[in-house]
């Protein structure tokens, strides 16, 4: 490659000096030009593909059709022609045989003056696609991208030949252009130096005329740097290997008479394939049918289809799709990747599902570990719960026992009853309603009937009432086990009471935090939207200034051009 860019400044030099016309007027249509339209145009702005994204597509074109001749392959550019390599007529040699590149324009050219070609095929050559998702990848943007950027190259080249438009396309290894007036193709010398054809341009070789040739010899050895010497040492290890070989083949032979036969020479179905589960054995039988000739290996595409199926999806059921594809490019196969080898593939994707069923398993022990931790912490609370009941409730028994022990202890008083009227009513009736009274009245007689029923003998009304009164100063009528089961209620109330309260006070404060934090939100958002605000607004006016520059770049070009020829005029767009 150094040395074709070494040989090339002459080329270069007469493209540069071609590509202005006789019309200094009327500038010429070069790659740099189109690159410049076409990343101009709706669907480059629209998909952010500037123009040195489009020269790289062009250049990644151009080394495609240089390896692909290189290896005898031609490449069809639609709409405009094509290249191609083999056997040729050379027609500036008399009609000689030689193997030459060639480049056909399209038929629709053939109304344009063209320059008579040299070389013509003598039977059709081979072509290759161009590979899209290549050229993508050396570009940095999509395929799709790569394809629309190439068809307009070829299209607006096209247009300008159709049009007699002047145009000047460097294919860096040829080169295409209609400036004198007619098409004409021309490949670099430096790019026929690899076939032995010497151009046009060159002058004729006189070799064979004035100095007297031999018969020409076959060429029995490559020509190589191997010297004569070398020849012989090469020579001598050939024969002391073969010595070797012949002295342990007996052995080898010995040994290995008790192997098995090679795989090649084994029938196709003696040991067949065989599967850990049963989607796996679907799939080799599937892929057994589709791979007719045995190499183990099928489509790519087809082993897809074959994996989405409803008999073998269950193999990729629970594998990551990002796994699924590191395999399928792991066990690629071919020049180009388009083949798979099923049988590892299989073996690694039941690999991955064991080990995904494992994970699975460890994971639902675990789980059943954590619930019965929770399942015992609950337990171990709960009869902490049961202890603390029964210490209550055994206190409360006690202190009823004891409450009643006290009660039955004391000897009955007739007048208690009384005395415990007189005691949590009061003697008086002021401040009480007639209910009230009448429900006092009827406790107090049957109180002092049974004070009565119980007295050793009969009492008068005074001496009931200053009884009743002693037995209410005292403390000796409260009942003491009603006091108790009192004074529990009384607790669970406040318990309740308090939980509720506390419940309360947490969700205050936890809707007090939402609210908080969605007024942060809030204020996060404006913040945003006040920081994308300004940040548009100054692209907006970077992009108005670079507009203006540009603008003006171009009119100050558009007003220099008569009178500065280095510099060329901005083109006009195509016509179409």
């Amino acid at each position: 490659a150094g040395q074709r860019e070494a040989r090339e400044p002459l080329h270069r030099e007469i493209a540069t000096l071609a590509t202005m016309t006789e019309d200094a007027n009327k500038a010429v249509v070069t790659i740099a030009s189109i690159a410049d339209d076409v990343s101009g145009g709706a669907y480059c702005e629209r998909m952010r593909i500037g123009d040195v994204q489009c020269r790289a597509a062009w250049l990644g074109l151009m080394d495609f059709i240089l390896n692909a001749i290189r290896n005898n392959k031609g490449v069809s550019l639609p709409g405009l022609g094509s290249f191609a390599v083999g056997r040729c007529t050379d027609l500036l040699h008399g009609g000689a045989s030689v193997r030459a590149p060639v480049f056909v324009l399209h038929p629709k050219f053939d109304v344009l003056p063209q320059k008579k070609a040299r070389f013509f095929l003598k039977k059709p050559a081979t072509y290759t696609r161009i590979n899209s998702l290549g050229l993508s990848k050396r570009c940095g943007f999509h395929k799709a991208g790569v394809t629309h950027v190439l068809k307009e190259f070829f299209d607006r080249i096209a247009t300008c030949l159709e049009s007699e438009s002047p145009v000047d396309v460097d294919f860096t290894f040829a080169r295409l252009t209609n400036v004198h007036g007619r098409v004409e193709f021309t490949f670099y010398q430096s790019f026929l130096n690899d076939y032995d054809i010497m151009g046009e341009e060159q002058p004729e070789v006189v070799r064979r005329r004035y100095l007297k040739i031999g018969e020409a010899k076959e060429l029995t050895d490559k020509v190589t740097n191997v010297t004569p010497l070398a020849q012989e040492e090469a020579a001598k290890k050939a024969a002391e290997l073969k010595a070797v070989a012949e002295r342990i083949a007996p052995q080898v032979e010995e040994s290995t008479a008790d192997l098995p036969a090679p795989l090649r020479n084994r029938p196709l179905h003696d040991q067949p394939p065989t599967a850990a589960t049963d989607p796996g054995d679907r799939f080799i039988a599937i892929c057994g049918k589709l791979d007719r000739i045995g190499s183990g290996c099928i489509d790519r595409f087809v082993l897809e289809r074959v994996l989405n199926g409803e008999e073998c999806r269950g193999l990729i059921r629970d594998v990551r799709a990002g796994f699924l594809f590191d395999l399928l490019k792991a066990h690629a196969g071919g020049r180009s990747g388009r083949f798979v080898h099923y049988l590892p593939l299989l073996r690694d994707l039941e690999a991955e599902n064991v080990a995904i069923a494992r994970a699975k398993e460890e994971a639902a022990a675990a789980r059943e570990r954590e619930l019965a931790r929770i399942e015992e912490e609950e337990r171990v609370a709960a009869e902490k719960r049961a202890r603390a009941e029964e210490e209550a409730a055994a206190a409360a028994k006690e202190l009823a026992r004891r409450a009643i022990a006290n009660v039955i202890s004391k000897p009955v008083d007739p007048a208690e009853s009384i005395g415990y009227l007189f005691h949590s009513q009061g003697a008086g009736a002021k401040g009480q309603d007639r209910t009230q009274l009448a429900k006092f009245n009827r406790e107090y007689a049957a109180a002092v009937a049974a004070y009565k029923k119980g007295s050793a003998g009969g009492v008068t009304p005074k001496v009931t009432n200053n009884h009743a009164a002693d037995a209410a100063a005292t403390e000796s009528h409260v009942n003491q086990l009603g006091a108790f089961l009192q004074s529990q209620m009384d607790e669970k109330m406040r318990k309740e009471r308090e939980e509720r309260e506390n419940w309360a006070q947490i969700e205050n404060e936890r809707i007090e935090r939402g609210m908080r934090e969605e007024a942060e939100a809030h204020d996060q958002e404006r913040e945003k939207a006040r920081r994308i605000a300004q940040e548009l607004l100054a692209g907006w006016e970077k992009q108005q200034a670079d507009r203006s520059k540009i603008k003006q770049s171009a009119r100050v070009m558009g007003e220099s051009w008569p009178f500065a020829p280095e510099h060329f005029k901005p083109t006009t767009p195509l016509r179409m």
